[in-house]
């Protein structure tokens, strides 16, 4: 079976630092302790300031860009479903993180310090556990679940669509790619659709996203063929390939090998052990 544990790290990043988009099989806590950055997630664009929370459900393609300073400090909490599940209960549409991609809340000044230092806690029990530290690391995560989820609650509208500047053309073409990646779909096809040359949109995209074009189809992909190949229903490696829109089932496995560092085949194993 795949690796199923609660993981964090803390870093600094400076402009130098180039990250690659990506996505995981875990739901991840991404938290700005300090600095600016921005970060795209799948069909947002978030502006993050000292203090942003930013939730990110698994499988979404994701990556941090660069801020207007020199450096930022970053904490990510990575998680699987199995924490959350408590919390599946709730119906409400703004107390469900099943309803959402990702959500943006910020941590007010005065409350910082408390943020920062559950952060520290939970890295304390990861790193010397005893008997009651899973339970005490599930616990802390679902209390900064629930908090974020309170607080995206109280914000309004406009506050929302403030925080999410992704340029409403490049929101067009991700959903024109969701809803034909299995197809043949081309740089140029993905163009025309939002009315724009395939040389003006090429740079946009990737100046907008900080993703390429080609980069960002192959990663959305890939991540619908990982959910074909965790199913429970079998299908070929060949059949994946063609349903996720990969035209040579060796290209595919190229290009998963590079993304999970296993080919699909022992990748499925792995999933149903």
């Amino acid at each position: 079976m795949l690796d199923d544990k609660i993981r964090i790290s803390t870093v600094r990043r400076d402009k130098s630092h180039k990250t690659r988009p990506h996505f995981h099989r875990d739901n991840e806590i991404y938290f700005l302790e300090e600095g600016k950055s921005k970060l795209f997630v799948d069909t947002k664009l978030y502006s993050l300031t000292e203090g942003s929370l930013v939730f990110i459900r698994s499988g979404r393609i994701h990556k941090t860009l660069a801020g207007d300073n020199n450096s930022h400090v970053r904490t990510v909490l990575m998680f699987p479903d199995s924490v959350m599940r408590e919390l599946a209960e709730c119906g409400d549409s703004e107390l469900n993180f099943k309803n959402f991609d990702s959500i943006i809340v910020h941590v007010p000044e005065i409350m910082l310090s408390r943020v920062k230092q559950m952060f520290r806690d939970i890295e304390s029990e990861l790193y010397s556990p005893d008997c009651m530290s899973d339970l005490m690391i599930r616990g802390m995560v679902i209390n900064m679940l629930i908090n974020m989820l309170r607080r995206y609650s109280r914000q309004s509208y406009e506050y929302r669509s403030e925080q999410d500047m992704l340029d409403d053309v490049i929101r067009g073409a991700i959903d024109y790619i969701r809803m034909n990646y299995s197809s043949g779909i081309s740089l140029g096809d993905t163009a025309s659709h939002v009315n724009m040359s395939p040389t003006y949109f090429s740079k946009k995209f990737k100046r907008e996203t900080g993703v390429g074009f080609k980069e960002y189809l192959c990663k959305y992909r890939l991540r619908k063929a990982e959910k074909l190949l965790r199913s429970e229903d079998f299908v070929s490696i060949t059949d994946v390939a063609e349903k996720c829109g990969f035209g040579d089932s060796n290209y595919f496995a190229t290009a998963f090998k590079s993304e999970y560092g296993m080919p699909p085949n022992r990748f499925r194993h792995l999933s149903d052990g």
